[in-house]
């Protein structure tokens, strides 16, 4: 397994707050577009005589983000927020992706967190991996995004080839053309 450098309460609760305002965002856009409303009062829609307009408020303020916060897990391992300081959620034994599965057990997980007054996710201050009951419950962590040691070398090694290689297209190889190669053979001083 990687080694992996764990996310701490604050920065998490910074990812929150950005994921919570961008969901905030494309909600208020839906509703103003779906119930109407201004710019002084966009939210008019809970004046109307029913608490409730159905399963489209019920899929637009409960499944709609579950949807989206799965995508995001699913195709870059994280939400806005944690792609800001650059955090991964990963397998908590491997270090690896999570399975499908994980995700909607970590996304159900949020709700046994926060019930009783957050103290699942203040749980991640005080636990040695900075794990939450969320994070506990689906078997993940959240853990910087930083290329290793090997990654670097490798992206190194790979830029050097392709430096090498544009540096034979241009001057030839001094291996196998003699008098040719780099630095380039100079005309005589005159």
């Amino acid at each position: 397994m990687p080694t992996l450098r764990y996310v701490g309460f604050w920065y998490r609760f910074f990812a929150f707050l950005v994921d919570s305002l961008l969901l905030w965002l494309l909600l208020g856009v839906i509703m103003v577009v779906v119930y109407g409303g201004d710019a002084t009062s966009p939210w008019n829609y809970v004046d109307e005589e029913w608490p409730s307009n159905g399963v489209f408020d019920f899929a637009l303020t409960w499944l709609l983000p579950a949807v989206v916060t799965i995508i995001f897990w699913e195709y870059k391992l994280a939400t806005p927020g944690k792609m800001l300081i650059s955090a991964r959620i990963v397998d908590a034994d491997s270090g690896e992706r999570p399975a499908p599965k994980q995700w909607v057990f970590r996304y159900l997980g949020y709700f046994a967190s926060a019930i009783p007054l957050g103290l699942g996710f203040l749980w991640i201050a005080f636990d040695p991996r900075k794990q939450g009951w969320h994070d506990k419950l689906a078997n993940t962590v959240v853990a910087f995004h930083i290329m290793g040691l090997e990654g670097r070398l490798a992206s190194k090694s790979a830029q050097a080839d392709t430096i090498q290689s544009q540096l034979i297209d241009l001057y030839g190889d001094n291996d196998k053309t003699p008098g040719t190669g780099f630095p380039p053979d100079r005309p005589p001083a005159q």
